[in-house]
């Protein structure tokens, strides 16, 4: 990514992007994230605002619960073929949501821009 950005082959530059979804169960909800990623993905919005990225899947106990929810998350630096300032991030949201209708879950997405990549400078951004 650091080449792109160097090379200005990433003209648009990248974006911290988090995917949610919240479970029950861990592993049902680690299941429902990959599939529902890989479905989203391949959503012709996602497909126009995002060239690609580099991602981890993460799996937490819900803030605040009392044990019995969870966070699972992806946290993913993707390259952006849009400036920021044109990606429809509510549109997005609709359609990670539209996702994850069929898996009976809900969860949220979170688009940052980032220019800084540090690793870092990324930590101290993740919502």
């Amino acid at each position: 990514m650091r080449a792109r950005a160097g090379s200005g082959a990433a003209r648009h530059g990248f974006a911290l992007l988090t995917l949610t979804v919240a479970a029950a169960d861990p592993i049902r909800g680690h299941r429902v994230l990959r599939q529902g990623r890989a479905r989203f993905f391949r959503e012709a919005l996602a497909r126009a605002v995002i060239a690609g990225g580099e991602g981890h899947i993460h799996v937490e106990p819900a803030r605040g619960a009392e044990g019995d929810s969870w966070n699972v998350h992806l946290h993913a630096i993707v390259e952006l073929k849009r400036r920021f300032r044109d990606v429809d991030t509510g549109a997005l949201q609709s359609t990670w949501a539209q996702v994850l209708a069929p898996f009976g879950a809900h969860g949220s997405l979170d688009l940052r821009q980032r220019r800084n990549l540090t690793a870092g400078s990324l930590r101290d951004e993740a919502p």
